[in-house]
């Protein structure tokens, strides 16, 4: 992986981020990659599901 694709799969995972602080959570998120695809993703929400 280079480092453009690096940056690439970041931007992905703060945008995961940004989208968990405007639902209101703290802003963390995530993205895995794996040979060049991204095989899951995900953000911050314990509150609509009720799991702090």
């Amino acid at each position: 992986m280079s480092e453009t694709d690096d940056a690439h799969w970041m931007r992905a995972a703060l945008a995961q981020a940004r989208a968990a602080q405007q639902a209101g959570e703290v802003p963390v998120g995530a993205v895995l990659v794996y040979g060049g695809q991204v095989i899951a993703s995900g953000r911050n929400a314990p509150l609509p599901g009720k799991t702090p």
